[in-house]
Order: structure tokens, then C-alpha cells, then sequence
């Protein structure tokens, strides 16, 4: 899951940034870490990042946080996953739709991008 902001301004304060991904049945998140300059953790918590988010203290305009989470699928899997990551900054939220392997947009009128992508090995 990639984070961008391109607001124009950086996000800290009370206009930071929290990634969510909830959980999702038939899918067990086995870690979460980050990487980019203003990664808030090496390791990341992943139930945080599934409750109350993880939050990016300091975002600068034009940068990026890459998340990348490590993820089971379960033996027994539903048909469709339906998993949404989320950005929130402010009043504004920003997410990205992954079912089985979708789309990423926009949305909340805010300039936060996010972008999740899957790979698929067999």
C-alpha cells in the first residue's frame, strides 16, 4: 500500500496521517512494516493497523510511505475478498479497494493518494 501526499503542504499535527486495513475473514495479516523516509515504524503493529490505525506523525508534500503487509489466505477461503485500505487525514479520507485484485481511487475530496496492489504466485 502506497501513501502519498500531494496536498501541497505536510500533514502533522492535527492534519497527520492513520493507515487502517481492517481484517478481513479468510485472510490473516502476518506482519505489516514500511519503508520510505517518513515511515513511523520498522515493524509495524498489525493490530493496530487493523483497529485504530497506524499514525504517520509527519508526511512532506510530494513524499510517500509504503506499506507492506504479509498476508495467509485460509485453507477454506470465501469466494470474493472485499478489503479497503484507508488513509484519514482530518475530515478527509482517501482509500484504495482490493477485491480480489481491483481498483484504487480517490475519495473525500482529499489529495492523499493511496494505491494497493497484489501479486498472485501459484
Amino acid at each position: 500500500v502506497v501513501i502519498t501526499n500531494t496536498t501541497g503542504v505536510t500533514l502533522t499535527g492535527a492534519t497527520q496521517a492513520v493507515f487502517k486495513d481492517p481484517a478481513v475473514t479468510g485472510l490473516a495479516v502476518n506482519t505489516v512494516t514500511c519503508s520510505g523516509a517518513e515511515c513511523p515504524c520498522a515493524s509495524c503493529n498489525v493490530a493496530a493497523m487493523q483497529g485504530a490505525g497506524i499514525t504517520i506523525p509527519s508526511l512532506t508534500n510530494n513524499s510517500s510511505v509504503t506499506f507492506t503487509i504479509n498476508a495467509t489466505v485460509s485453507a477454506t477461503p470465501p469466494a470474493t475478498f472485499t478489503n479497503t485500505a484507508t488513509v484519514t487525514v482530518g475530515a478527509a479520507t482517501a482509500s484504495a479497494s482490493d477485491t480480489n485484485g481491483g481498483s484504487g481511487s480517490g475519495a473525500g475530496g482529499s489529495k492523499v493518494r493511496v494505491i494497493k496492489w497484489r501479486e498472485v504466485f501459484q
